[in-house]
């Protein structure tokens, strides 16, 4: 049978409506044997957290509609060669009176100017497996989330090769960014419990497809994966479509037989045998989720609350 990698375009993952369900079974867990297979779940619907609004104790602070709580420079993850992403690096953050980093947030941009898009997809394609960051001026977290994305640009944003903090390349000095969509996002909730069991969200389109493991609480792990997803078993072109569809609108994959640890994170090299069902096709149609890179992994900024000093960085497994 022929593989096709499945195209993908990205979209808000707020949806409640979970008309699509993936049933996967995966063929590489770690610690497991070759034949073992691993239960995996992707739809629409996002992981319960366990707390509300109300449970927090920063909403009050924050209700009053002043925006410093969550003003700041807003340091970025990007992805991505042809569909560029952004994603915040967040920290779980306890201070009524500053904390703007407690958000997970992705977004889907597009450079302004040809010149800087070229300069970056040329980096980017001489450097596929490489961390790459952007710096946007200081800006409200909750701004940029809460009003229509299409409407939203970040300007004056420097890129760099490499952590901006950490002795990073800087690539570009000022790109202005306009916000395409925003993929996802959530402010923790302090009230609520650790994720027992990993969830991911899967977002991308084109070649440029990721998994992000979603935070919840301390301690964390905050990683991005590049993925592909290749189909090995889609018989009609409908059927192709609403594959196609559920990629392009965003989906949360849950593996219920990993717990929420670092060490049991998915790596590069891992493929997941995917089974997806739809309502009108009683046989599943198959597709494969092969994990091709770790561009980002770190567990000591998000590995206790901050109140008031910063958690020291630490990259996985290190």
């Amino acid at each position: 049978m022929n593989e096709e990698p499945i195209m993908s375009l990205s979209n808000t993952v707020k949806r409640k409506s979970a008309t699509l369900v993936f049933m996967l079974l995966a063929a590489s867990a770690i610690g497991a044997s070759a034949e073992a297979q691993e239960a995996c779940l992707i739809g629409t619907e996002a992981p319960d957290f366990g707390a509300l609004a109300g449970d927090d104790p920063l909403h009050p602070a924050s209700a009053a509609g002043d925006p410093a709580p969550h003003s700041a420079l807003h340091g970025q993850g990007v992805y991505g060669v042809d569909a560029v992403y952004l994603n915040h690096l967040p920290i779980f953050m306890g201070n009524q009176a500053f904390h703007p980093h407690n958000f997970q947030v992705i977004v889907d941009v597009a450079f302004d100017s040809p010149d800087d898009a070229t300069a970056y997809r040329e980096d980017r394609l001489a450097n596929p497996d490489t961390l790459y960051t952007a710096a946007p001026p200081v800006f409200d977290q909750m701004a940029l989330v809460a009003d229509d994305p299409s409407l939203q640009s970040l300007p004056q944003t420097q890129f760099f090769r490499g952590h901006f903090e950490q002795a990073g390349r800087q690539l570009i000095v000022a790109a202005n960014l306009t916000v395409r969509n925003v993929i996802y996002d959530r402010e923790f909730l302090l009230g609520g419990d650790k994720l027992p069991t990993q969830s991911y969200l899967l977002y991308g389109r084109g070649d440029d497809v990721f998994l992000t493991h979603l935070l919840s609480a301390p301690a964390d792990f905050d990683q991005t994966l590049a993925v592909t997803l290749v189909a090995t078993d889609v018989p009609t072109d409908t059927i192709r479509d609403m594959v196609n569809d559920f990629v392009a609108a965003g989906g949360f994959l849950e593996l219920p037989d990993r717990g929420n640890e670092e060490v049991m994170r998915l790596r590069p090299g891992d493929t997941i045998i995917c089974h997806f069902t739809t309502p009108t096709r009683a046989q599943p149609v198959m597709v494969e989720l092969r994990v091709r890179s770790e561009p980002y992994c770190e567990s000591g900024e998000v590995e206790a609350l901050v109140t008031e000093a910063f958690n020291r960085p630490r990259p996985c497994g290190e």
